[in-house]
């Protein structure tokens, strides 16, 4: 992978270290995967803000580009984490529930970013927020 990072784009970046990548690769090279992106990240941070893309900074970034669908997902989102994982629930609503989180969520970054599945997202000049989600893909 090019140490040349900082002259990349996003798209780029997104591009180098996607789920996809890094499935294709041999063990021995996921090493050196992981690597470069902690040195593409620690690059990033130099020029801009990273943001770790949880519910918290989800709900507030939601917040300040608010529509009524958006919003909506969102109260469904919440709704749904909040049933998570009860102890009344089966474990076939648990798994019904999470899949339900993932597609709420999913949907809520294609409206918020225009794109889905990616670990890097611009959310303004100086603001780069990232998916954990993906994150912690590339630690098992």
């Amino acid at each position: 992978m090019n140490d040349n990072v900082i002259t990349d784009t996003l798209s780029d970046l997104n591009r180098k270290f996607s789920l996809q990548e890094y499935k294709n690769l041999k063990p021995a090279l996921r090493v050196v995967f992981k690597n470069d992106l902690k040195k593409a990240m620690e690059r990033l941070k130099k020029g801009f803000t990273i943001k770790m893309l949880e519910d918290d900074y989800l709900f507030a970034l939601t917040a300040t580009r608010a529509s009524f669908s958006m919003m909506q997902m969102i109260n469904e989102y919440r709704e749904v984490s909040h049933r998570l994982g009860h102890s009344w629930n089966s474990a076939q609503e648990n798994a019904e529930n999470s899949r339900s989180k993932r597609e709420i969520r999913d949907r809520v970054l294609e409206g918020l970013f225009q794109s889905r599945g990616l670990l890097f997202n611009r959310v303004d000049d100086r603001t780069i927020a990232v998916d954990p989600e993906i994150l912690s893909q590339f630690t098992t």
